[in-house]
């Protein structure tokens, strides 16, 4: 994922860019907030990076996210049918065929 890249770049370069590693903060809208939510909050990264570190998350001290997804578990009648469809073709499958998929691209479940 390139957050992780991100993160570790700044990480490795954060003498050279006046950056403080142990205070990363990350920061996104949209399709950029549901990915900063991804990585910022797994409690082990490597399964959306496989060269990190397993069983290691980002280790940020914060994630703002604007507007971006946050629980793809919600009732189905909560929502349009137009963003049922939507979602259904970003992951390749309803929520009744992938629900494994659905629940797992959900950073912040609430259901």
């Amino acid at each position: 994922m390139d957050v992780l890249a991100a993160v570790a770049h700044v990480r490795e370069h954060a003498a050279e860019l006046s950056a403080d590693p142990e205070r990363t903060a990350l920061f996104g809208v949209s399709a950029g907030a549901h990915l900063v939510l991804l990585a910022g909050l797994a409690e082990d990264a490597s399964v959306y990076d496989q060269t990190w570190p397993k069983g290691e998350s980002a280790n940020v001290r914060a994630v703002v996210e604007i507007y971006g997804p946050t629980d793809f578990m919600v009732e189905p009648a909560t929502v349009h049918p137009w963003q049922e469809e939507l979602v259904t073709r970003f992951l390749g499958g309803s929520r009744t065929d992938l629900p494994a998929r659905w629940q797992e691209v959900s950073p912040c479940p609430l259901s």
